[in-house]
Order: structure tokens, then sequence, then C-alpha cells
């Protein structure tokens, strides 16, 4: 269902890139680009869980589905945009702002043309905390943004 939506966006975004111009020709601009990659970020072990009520301060014991870090580029020219979000509830600036410094530092696309943002899933892993398996499992969660940026 997951990747359903995706390419929905995907080709919503297309379809609204491709609406160009009032002659009722419909096609990309010149040099228009895009691309879309996902790796997967599955923690290992239990985690804190996100959410609030019953599953805040819960620690993971399995999981049902994969988790994705999932981009979407689209450049024209020498201007390219990096769309991402994640199977996460939120995507919280202290985590944001060091992806955005590292997928910058691998791809060369300037931070502020980075957005990232959750899913908005009440029962995968927290993001941003300080809690020790929160910190451990921040590395994955970047890994994986900078794998779909460069894949």
């Amino acid at each position: 269902m997951k990747k359903i939506i995706t390419v929905v966006l995907v080709l919503a975004i297309v379809l609204g890139l491709c609406a160009c111009g009032g002659s009722g020709e419909s096609k990309a601009p010149e040099g228009l680009q895009i691309g879309y990659a996902r790796a997967d970020f599955m923690p290992e072990g239990g985690v804190n869980m996100s959410g609030s009520g019953n599953q805040a301060n819960k620690i993971s014991t399995g999981y049902l589905d994969i988790l994705y870090a999932t981009c979407i580029a689209i450049t024209e020219g020498d201007n390219t945009v990096l769309l991402f979000s994640t199977d996460t509830l939120t995507a919280k600036a202290n985590w944001t702002g060091e992806a955005r410094r590292q997928i910058s530092g691998a791809t060369g696309v300037p931070q502020e043309n980075i957005q990232i943002a959750g899913t908005h899933t009440h029962s995968g892993p927290a993001v941003g905390g300080s809690e020790p398996l929160v910190l451990e499992w921040m590395p994955i969660y970047m890994e994986a943004l900078v794998t779909a940026a460069t894949t």
C-alpha cells in the first residue's frame, strides 16, 4: 500500500509539472528529471516506540512491516530538490538538521532544498529523543536517508 501511495504522489507531481503552457500541449519542461528511491531502516532489537498514551515509553518486541525512507528527486538544470518521507511519527528538527547535512554532503544538494517528513505512524520507532535506544537507532535512520538520496 505504501508503494502505491508513493507512486500516486510521484504521478501527481509529474502531471502537475507537465501541465505547462497554455497551448494544450502536455509535455515535461526541457531537462526536467524525476527519480525515486527508498531504503529500509529496520532497527535490530527493541527501540522506543513513538506515540502517546499506552505507546509512550514502550520498547518494541518485533515488527509487522518494513520501515522505509523514501526519496523523490526533482531536477531541472542545476537545481535539485529532494523530498523524503519516513515511516515514523514525525521528523524532529534535531535529527532532520543532521540528516540534511549528511545528505547534502553526499549529494551536493543544498540543505535548504531537502525536505524530510514523517508519515505519522504511532506504531513506529521514536525519532529525536535522547533515550539510549533512540540514540542507538539514529545512525540507521540517517544511513537510510543518505542511501535513498544517492541510489
